[in-house]
């Protein structure tokens, strides 16, 4: 049984990322094991599931999921700069629209609900087409 999951993960190009502009270019939001366990971290729940179904995320959450999923992509991304970003990205949509892409990435990346639970998350983000990734490639080694 482990063969077949492990053909099958080989052979599909599954979406893993939500695009987010932030710092005036593109990157992608994405939770591996590590991002995830750092969210936790850095969150008054202190549980992922708890935080992704919640109705109303705070600011610190906002910020907390934000640089948890971009410090793949940016490994020496400080929370003071996601800070910055995060400000300015407010303002331009709203805290709300930062939480939903910020909870899809979650979703996307099947290791809270599972990939069974990907399509709802997929069908939240907005109409744009995401770009795919299927790889744990850049994540940071503990």
């Amino acid at each position: 049984m482990q063969k077949k999951a492990k053909n099958k993960a080989q052979g599909s190009q599954v979406r893993r990322t939500v695009d987010l502009n932030i710092f005036g270019e593109e990157h992608r939001l994405k939770f591996t094991i590590n991002a995830l366990e750092m969210l936790e971290a850095t969150t008054d729940e202190r549980n992922v599931s708890i935080l992704a179904t919640k109705p109303v995320w705070s600011l610190k959450d906002v910020v907390s999921g934000i640089h948890a999923g971009l410090k793949w992509q940016i490994p020496k991304l400080t929370r003071e700069q996601v800070k910055d970003g995060v400000q300015i990205l407010i303002r331009e949509t709203s805290i709300y629209e930062l939480q939903g892409l910020i909870t899809a990435a979650i979703g996307l990346s099947g290791l809270v609900f599972g990939d069974a639970a990907r399509s709802p998350f997929a069908e939240i983000l907005p109409g744009k087409k995401q770009s795919g990734d299927d790889s744990d490639e850049g994540e940071e080694k503990k």
